[in-house]
């Protein structure tokens, strides 16, 4: 990319905010159009687009051959393996997506208002879910869900979860006052027809 100025940088308009949108449209499998923009709190632009495009989005991090072009398919490659290698570094501590990153086989990330998306690279698959309510505590129990329905070989991954997110809910005196659980049954796109 050519010289570009710096200070416009968080400027939808922005040649590099604009090659952001159009690789990730490209990604998510859906027209620059139909992603609407909005601002996060540092200023840039942020993207809204269906659930089910950013599973697609998901599944080429997660499955990098889908990827048409080189470049990006590179980029992908090298960026999915940092997170992989640094899990620490995309989410943080004792955070869901840190979690799931220690396992190879995962690609995750955590959004805005309730927005969690990871990819699966031997199942090649992506998922993407939202908590209505914008909140991020229940992350951890539906994810345990998801993979405990869909048969996951790897164990060690959702009992970490387990063990990181503990289901008790214990109140400032550590008292035991109840206990969370996600209740939802996946259905296939083939029940749905």
């Amino acid at each position: 990319m050519k010289q570009v100025d710096l200070g416009s940088y968080a400027e939808p308009d922005h040649p590099v905010q604009r090659e952001i949108l159009e690789t990730f449209a490209d990604l998510a499998g859906i027209e620059e159009k139909e992603i609407e923009l909005g601002t996060d709190g540092c200023g840039f632009p942020v993207f809204s687009l269906p659930l089910s495009a950013l599973s697609n989005a998901y599944l080429k991090l997660a499955c990098p051959d889908l990827i048409a072009d080189p470049s990006t398919r590179t980029a992908v490659e090298t960026i999915t393996s940092a997170m992989n290698e640094h899990p620490l570094m995309v989410g943080g501590t004792e955070r869901v997506d840190s979690v799931l990153l220690e396992d190879d086989n995962i690609v995750a990330k955590g959004g805005f208002k309730g927005v969690f998306g990871f990819g699966l690279k031997k199942e090649r698959l992506g998922i993407t879910f939202k908590v209505l309510d914008g909140s991020e505590e229940e992350w951890a129990f539906i994810t345990q869900s998801i993979l405990k329905q869909i048969g996951y070989s790897n164990e060690r991954t959702i009992a970490r979860l387990a063990e990181v997110f503990p289901s008790d809910i214990r109140n400032d005196a550590g008292t035991l006052v109840g206990h969370a659980d996600s209740e939802f049954i996946l259905h296939s796109l083939e029940d749905s027809v």
